[in-house]
């Protein structure tokens, strides 16, 4: 993939190279979690920053995952593996949805 992007004339084909970057990017995050999830940390992080380096702001997840693989990497040394305190990746999901209590209460007033 990397002698492609450096084959492409980047002004002929900057819409391909960019669709290239981006497929790089996100077939770096899939490999990089199967090796992260088979304690392969060190392959992970190298592929995660591959995937950083071919589009750094398409994938927000490829940074989360990098600090899980490092923090999971720690724990493991420490002999503090799996760690217990890390949270799930869909808790730090900021577009969860909050449910909210409905208010019941009726005004005290009613207007003129």
């Amino acid at each position: 993939m990397e002698q492609a992007i450096e084959a492409a004339d980047p002004e002929a084909d900057a819409e391909v190279v960019k669709l290239v970057k981006r497929n790089g990017a996100i077939a770096a995050y899939y490999v990089g979690n199967d090796q992260r999830k088979s304690d392969d940390f060190e392959t992970a992080l190298a592929t995660y920053d591959k995937g950083i380096a071919f589009s750094p702001g398409f994938l927000r997840q490829l940074y989360q995952y990098r600090a899980q693989a490092l923090e999971e990497a720690w724990a493991k040394s420490q002999n503090r593996y799996p760690p217990t305190s890390m949270p799930e990746m869909s808790a730090l999901n900021p577009r969860k949805r909050i449910r909210r209590k409905k208010c019941t209460a009726k005004p005290k007033t009613s207007l003129p």
